[in-house]
């Protein structure tokens, strides 16, 4: 890939021009200087689209208002998109409309998705974008695929499609991430497109996960279970039962994300810090109080403050920029005279006393993304290596109501809300007593790993129980109070039948991430 910094970005000849050929001649100009090819002057109907690359359609106007570009791009921009559905038998991504002031950008249904004033970062991530670099770091990652790109716009565009088309938001899965984002962070105005953020962002991460550790030709619909197994046995948990799951149902999406992704090479270190911050939107950022210290301030406070093996945590780590800091850190103090050998037992003990905090479920999501590339030289020894990362309100914890009733005794409310009623479900008050909650969440881990492999409870909560073991088991509130046991199965059976009702994608990963 061409260097940026070698490309030169002299925008006055542009500003000068006095027709549309000079604009044009310009981009052309930059076009063979960095060796991207494209097709100029292609024939389409009666006029000729300045510009084809791959399948984008550019056109390039002068001198005309806003107002009049959306106009032409109804009308001729329309039977370009058209005439190449024709000759292709698909549509472009889309269709770019560039002027001495403004980049404009149509989908194919020529919806105004975004338009850009003509400067050099906006004309750089048109560059990135055409170019997929095989290497890419935060910066440029964000560039390609953040929220100024053409490929988040056209991204965009497609979720949006399928939210709409499908009620999306009538269903539980959005109603809950409102209702959690908005008692976290008390702000009225989260909604859709946030949503879509988050989303579209959730799927970037997943899909590059699951390029780099389980190294797939392409991309197969199953994915999401692979990549949640690939992980589960080596005993981290990557959040299968998230609020953006959907994303797999919209039409050829991941498949095009993902023969996008599996060109590039991604650096080791915090991939996901910048396209992070872009993913919540500044204005509602600021008003929740949300800010994120500069990857050199993390760095310089690593240094002074950490001392190797300290049990450290990030109490609100966003993208895990900090944890990354200290993995270098770690890694620095603690070298490898061969780089495929097996780490000391105290790097492994530095590393495992690493933990992370979030209230915002992509945030736990992308600290973990960013933590396994981290940590992707080392796979093979992954599994003795612990993801300390977890959706917790680390000033307003989580509780349980607790209440009283005559047949279970004390016991505490957990409320399911489900758009048309809240479901209340119980769980008896000695399992999470200060003894017996370790166990507790043990078990919940247990059924957790196996919720979507058994098509029965009973098989479910077979396979979760034997994997606690004879020994954990034995004595254990589990084995002596039959009533409290029955208690307690009836409660994720009731979490079971709502899964079949394709109610429950998120109840239980709630509960294991208390």
């Amino acid at each position: 890939m061409v260097s940026l910094k070698d490309i030169d970005l002299d925008l006055s000849p542009v500003k000068r021009a006095t027709n549309e050929y000079q604009i044009e001649h310009w981009f052309d100009s930059l076009f063979d200087k960095i060796g991207l090819s494209y097709q100029a002057q292609e024939r389409i109907l009666n006029g000729k689209p300045d510009c084809l690359i791959g399948d984008i359609i550019i056109d390039f106007k002068y001198n005309l208002k806003k107002k009049n570009i959306n106009v032409w791009a109804s009308t001729k921009g329309r039977q370009y998109v058209q005439e190449y559905y024709k000759d292709n038998g698909k549509y472009p991504s889309l269709l770019i409309v560039i002027s001495e002031n403004y980049l404009m950008y149509y989908d194919t249904d020529i919806v105004l998705k975004n338009e850009r004033e003509l400067d050099k970062e906006s004309i750089i991530s048109l560059i990135e974008c055409l170019f997929q670099p095989k290497s890419v770091n935060s910066e440029q990652f964000a560039v390609l695929f953040g929220v100024n790109s053409p490929l988040y716009i056209l991204a965009y565009s497609r979720l949006e499609k399928h939210f709409d088309d499908h009620h999306g938001e009538k269903t539980v899965c959005f109603d809950q991430w409102k209702r959690h984002f908005r008692l976290a962070y008390h702000d009225e105005e989260v909604g859709k497109e946030l949503f879509l953020r988050h989303s579209y962002l959730s799927t970037l991460l997943k899909l590059i996960l699951y390029k780099e550790f389980m190294n797939p030709e392409e991309y197969t619909r199953d994915f999401f279970k692979d990549l949640e197994s690939y992980f589960e046995k080596r005993g981290i948990s990557l959040f299968h039962y998230d609020f953006f799951r959907w994303v797999i149902n919209v039409q050829d999406f991941c498949d095009d994300y993902f023969g996008k992704l599996k060109l590039m090479e991604f650096e080791a270190t915090d991939i996901f810090r910048t396209i992070y911050q872009e993913m919540i939107i500044a204005g509602v950022r600021h008003r929740l109080g949300e800010y994120y210290t500069p990857e050199i301030l993390c760095h310089k406070m690593v240094e002074r403050a950490y001392s190797l093996g300290d049990r450290t945590l990030d109490s609100s780590c966003g993208s895990g920029t900090f944890l990354i800091e200290i993995c270098k850190k770690i890694d620095a103090e603690i070298p490898l005279s061969n780089p495929k050998a097996k780490p000391s037992i105290e790097w492994f003990h530095a590393v495992n006393n690493i933990f992370g905090f979030d209230i915002n479920p992509i945030a736990v999501l992308t600290t973990k993304a960013n933590l396994l590339l981290y940590f992707k030289s080392k796979e093979k020894f992954i599994e003795e290596i612990s993801i300390n990362v977890y959706l917790c309100n680390s000033i307003d914890p989580f509780e349980f109501s607790s209440y009283q009733d005559i047949e279970l005794g004390r016991y505490y409310s957990f409320c399911v809300d489900l758009l048309e009623e809240e479901k209340e479900l119980r769980i008896p008050g000695e399992a999470l007593s200060r003894k017996n909650v370790e166990l507790f969440q043990f078990l919940i881990n247990s059924l957790y790993r196996v919720w979507e492999t058994f098509s029965s409870f009973e098989d479910t909560w077979e396979a979760a129980f034997n994997t606690l073991g004879t020994d954990t088991l034995k004595g254990s509130f589990l084995k002596s109070d039959d009533k409290m046991l029955k208690a307690i199965r009836n409660f994720f059976n009731e979490l079971y039948v709502l899964k079949q009702q394709d109610k429950d994608h998120i109840w239980l990963y709630l509960l294991n991430n208390l």
